[in-house]
């Protein structure tokens, strides 16, 4: 079985590095944060509707913070 993590945390957020590729940090229930190699942070929701997956753009850090993109991401349709 695979371990759990934790949710993300502000702190996590704020001081994520970038690298030479993409970087995908989970906060769990498909909400994701992506860094770009360039620094942009976008957040991003990944679900599946009928079968396929789907991708929900949620903002960017940090204009949408933590909390505000956790709470889209619970009033999302279809999550």
């Amino acid at each position: 079985m695979a371990k759990q993590r934790d949710k993300l945390t502000d702190k996590e957020v704020k001081n994520a590095t970038i690298s030479e590729r993409l970087r995908k940090l989970s906060d769990g229930r498909g909400l994701q944060l992506w860094i770009m190699p360039t620094g942009a942070k976008y957040w991003r929701l990944e679900f599946r509707h009928l079968g396929r997956r789907k991708l929900l753009a949620l903002g960017t850090y940090p204009d949408v913070s933590l909390a505000s993109a956790r709470d889209k991401a619970d009033a999302a349709p279809l999550h």
